[in-house]
């Protein structure tokens, strides 16, 4: 709403719904906005928990009725999570925390929806939190990892980097998924530090590349929304540049588009960054709320296909012509496209005759340690000749 109408028509939007939350509620139940888009609705009593799906799904019809704006008449919707005070949830921060993980459980039902906080949350709530104690050890015992995987340029027929992985190794959980703990790091302050941790060996991996002959070789590199919310960040690229002596052009960072949707800030960031001479892609392409503005506007060198797109290639014909769309706009804009997840001969022969230029997945390789890359590499220099 603040992106395509402006602030203050999204400030009116919040007054419209946290009026209508205030008219679905009882007298006695309170409404207070808690930051953002969320609220937090306390019920000091309730006789059954039919009552409160009766009162989740007032609040959703309250909120779905088109709402007129300044300049228009839009429509709008909520995600609910419900948590009910027991001898497991008794303070009003374990409330509260319940109900968060519920919401969040909400939205990836699809939202317009509510989810209550139940037995299965609260083993996943559980393994969140063993996963979030154990991660600042796993970082300082070097547990967490990074891994590259191959990034293969099509047209001139050579490696044209690597895309920098997490992997967590953990001696007490055995090996966690990065979608399971990268999700947790991101919701804390965490994400600062891991991601400075991944940078700064993603520079020293491609410092030894550089000295083995690979001067052109380029590491892609994932950032959060939080590191790019964060002030210091522009210096702390600068710092581990400077401290691998590698060239800021050999670095490709990588941000989503949900990341630059929600950050006021990644703008002049960006602008910062690319000062240094640092590249940039826009990753996970078509999968959140994709802009054309921001594409013509923003320092973006390069698109990243999602690998959800190029999965069913080439039966699927909408994923066929969505990617045949993505590359026509690209070619438009002059950006360069790197397809994800391509596992097979037929997806790779169907991107090539698209103009494809770079592809990366498990046809190719899986992610490997610095070293083992760098023998990878000369193996397939060797092959192709």
């Amino acid at each position: 709403m603040n992106d395509t109408l402006g602030h203050a028509e999204g400030d009116r939007m919040l007054q419209q719904v946290a009026e209508r939350f205030v008219t679905s509620v009882r007298d006695d139940d309170i409404v207070p906005r808690v930051g953002g888009d969320e609220f937090v609705i306390v019920v000091p009593s309730v006789d059954d928990e039919e009552g409160l799906k009766v009162m989740a799904s007032k609040l959703l019809r309250s909120v779905s009725s088109p709402m007129t704006l300044a300049r228009e008449v839009v429509e709008v919707s909520a995600s609910i999570g419900i948590a009910i005070s027991s001898n497991s949830l008794s303070t009003h921060e374990e409330l509260i925390t319940a109900a968060d993980t519920a919401l969040f459980h909400a939205k990836h039902m699809g939202k317009n929806c509510y989810y209550f906080y139940d037995f299965k949350l609260a083993m996943e709530s559980g393994e969140k939190l063993r996963i979030e104690r154990n991660m600042k050890g796993a970082l300082n015992n070097q547990e967490i990892c990074v891994e590259f995987q191959p990034l293969i340029d099509l047209k001139n027929h050579r490696i044209y980097g690597a895309e920098a992985l997490c992997r967590w190794y953990s001696h007490d959980l055995g090996v966690i998924p990065p979608e399971r703990f990268i999700p947790i790091a991101e919701q804390s302050n965490m994400i600062l530090e891991l991601g400075a941790q991944v940078l700064d060996e993603s520079c020293k991996a491609l410092r030894s590349w550089i000295n083995s002959g690979y001067k052109d070789m380029v590491v892609s590199v994932n950032v959060s929304a939080r590191q790019l919310n964060d002030k210091r960040f522009p210096d702390i690229v600068r710092d581990i540049l400077i401290r691998h002596d590698v060239p800021a052009s050999g670095i490709e960072l990588e941000i989503t588009e949900t990341a630059i949707q929600n950050n006021d800030r990644a703008r002049e960031q960006l602008e910062v960054l690319g000062k240094l001479g640092l590249r940039f892609a826009i990753d996970d392409f078509g999968t959140g709320y994709s802009s054309l503005s921001r594409l013509k506007t923003l320092p973006f060198d390069r698109v990243k296909i999602d690998r959800s797109f190029v999965t069913d290639l080439p039966d699927s014909e909408s994923d066929t012509e969505i990617c045949r769309a993505i590359f026509a706009l690209c070619n438009v804009l002059n950006l360069n496209v790197t397809a994800e997840g391509v596992e097979n001969e037929r997806q790779l022969s169907i991107l090539k005759e698209m103009g494809c230029g770079c592809v990366q997945g498990f046809y190719f390789s899986r992610s490997m340690p610095a070293q083992g890359f760098l023998t990878w590499a000369n193996d397939y220099n060797a092959k192709a000749g």
